[in-house]
């Protein structure tokens, strides 16, 4: 199940990615962005309503954990912008780099309170793929 949705997710990412760069293109990066986001708080209000759930802070809670929002919208703009000038096939290649490269260093020094996984040979042969990908996709 987890296969599945992780696949799903890629798929719609790149869905909203399309939409909300067109929509970047008719309003303007920020207001799309602002709008983008103001949507997606009332589909999540609906979401809580209909499952009767309640939004609590946990004064326990790291503050970093709760700037995932921040990070969304910070995202949203980067994205935006570089859509319309490299496509959406290369916007995610680069992307996926980025994810892949900072993944493997958040597990291994055990960054943010996750799990120390080390990096492991491997790894650097899957992120040498994925650069020889994202090259190939520029060159041709």
């Amino acid at each position: 199940m987890a296969v599945f949705l992780s696949i799903f997710s890629g798929i719609i990412l790149s869905i909203m990615i399309v939409m909300n760069s067109d929509l970047s293109t008719t309003m303007g990066i920020y207001p799309s962005v602002a709008l983008i986001h103001f949507i997606g708080l009332i589909v999540i209000i609906i979401i809580l309503k209909i499952k009767k759930l309640s939004l609590k802070f946990d004064k326990s809670i790291p503050i970093y954990w709760y700037s995932g929002g921040a990070v969304g919208i910070l995202t949203t703009i980067f994205q935006n912008v570089t859509v319309s000038k490299i496509g959406v096939s290369k916007m995610l290649a680069l992307a996926l780099f980025g994810q892949s490269v900072i993944s493997i260093v958040i597990e291994h020094f055990g960054l943010f309170e996750t799990p120390k996984r080390y990096i492991q040979k491997k790894q650097f042969i899957g992120i040498a793929l994925i650069l020889i990908g994202i090259i190939v996709m520029f060159l041709y």
